[in-house]
């Protein structure tokens, strides 16, 4: 089983393999947009600059929610075009 800490490492390691260094360093989890559910957490990358400033030209454009499973650590990435909640239903209803 996997902490909610160790699920946000989990997502900001994944970060880091997937962008380059420069694009990963540029990225943080938004802390505000985290959704929480039974089965696991769902991050959502963002732009250091983009939570200083609120300008949306200032967002990073390419990095979707990332779903950490709570049992297994497991990590399902999700494309830019969702939000956490539809990760969130997308996730529910495959799951059934």
């Amino acid at each position: 089983m996997v902490t909610a800490r160790e699920a946000r490492q989990i997502a900001l390691d994944f970060l880091l393999e997937e962008f380059s260094e420069t694009e990963a360093n540029r990225l943080v989890i938004d802390e505000s947009a985290t959704v929480e559910r039974s089965y696991g957490w769902i991050f959502v990358p963002t732009a250091k600059r983009y939570l200083q400033t609120g300008r949306l030209d200032d967002q990073f454009i390419g990095a979707g929610p990332l779903l950490v499973l709570r049992m297994s650590g497991e990590l399902i990435e999700y494309s830019s075009m969702y939000s956490p909640q539809m990760a969130a239903a997308e996730y529910e209803s495959s799951a059934e």
